[in-house]
């Protein structure tokens, strides 16, 4: 458990712009801090995932086994540790899985820009404008792409 966040606490430092958004997302949750991690692993979010679980071990062990540590479990098989390692593992992933800041669903874009599902998808399909959809998801799941990635190649409703 101790290398486990060890290697957490570097790897949050060394990707700080990674975790930029998250670390904000936490300074602003109106909620408890068991809340915030509920709704980190809830919507997985593998940046809020690291960052949460970085600050509770930089306030120490007890605040770490009476947050998301807590319950009947012990030492080393608590579920929490899984989702912080899969976290880890998600945020080393190359850069290129990383979603741009400008990253929306395919139903948005439908909506901002003049163009269908189907003229977004076949852009895709020929590389046109790239899918930040993770790859282990359903085909059925919605595509994300970039915002301005779109703004290039299509026109907006005004």
């Amino acid at each position: 458990m101790e290398k486990l966040f060890k290697e957490l606490s570097e790897f949050a430092r060394q990707n700080r712009k990674a975790l930029k958004d998250a670390e904000q997302w936490l300074n602003n949750f109106n909620g408890t801090f068991v809340r915030a991690w509920r709704c980190a692993i809830t919507n997985w979010d593998w940046q809020k995932v690291v960052v949460v679980a970085k600050f509770a071990f930089d306030k120490g062990p007890e605040f770490l086994s009476n947050t998301i540590l807590s319950g009947e479990y012990s030492g080393e098989c608590h579920p929490s540790l899984d989702l912080i390692h899969n976290a880890l593992d998600e945020g080393k992933r190359p850069q290129e899985a990383i979603l741009p800041n400008d990253a929306i669903r395919i139903y948005v874009a439908i909506q901002k820009f003049r163009v269908s599902r189907v003229t977004i998808k076949r852009a895709i399909k020929k590389g046109i404008i790239k899918s930040y959809r993770p790859p282990n998801t359903p085909k059925n799941s919605p595509h994300i792409v970039s915002e301005s990635e779109l703004e290039r190649h299509y026109q907006r409703w005004e």
